[in-house]
């Protein structure tokens, strides 16, 4: 009964991260077309950083479910 709890709480938290990396896909490439037109370009970086740590939580979510589906 426990583990049920935990891998319903577990797939709410894979639906946030993959909303999570639709917004920070959305921020890169709206960044991305802002520094073609000669903006700052360490708003790209900004929006790098925001896909790799949405990557990084994903995974983490992903492997979570793996373990407790064992």
């Amino acid at each position: 009964m426990e583990n049920d709890e935990k891998i319903k709480k577990l797939k709410k938290l894979r639906f946030a991260s993959i909303m999570y990396l639709i917004i920070a896909l959305i921020h890169f490439i709206a960044i991305f077309t802002l520094s073609l037109f000669g903006e700052n370009s360490m708003l790209v970086w900004s929006g790098i950083f925001w896909l790799i740590l949405g990557m990084g939580y994903f995974i983490y979510t992903k492997y979570q479910l793996g373990k407790l589906a064992k």
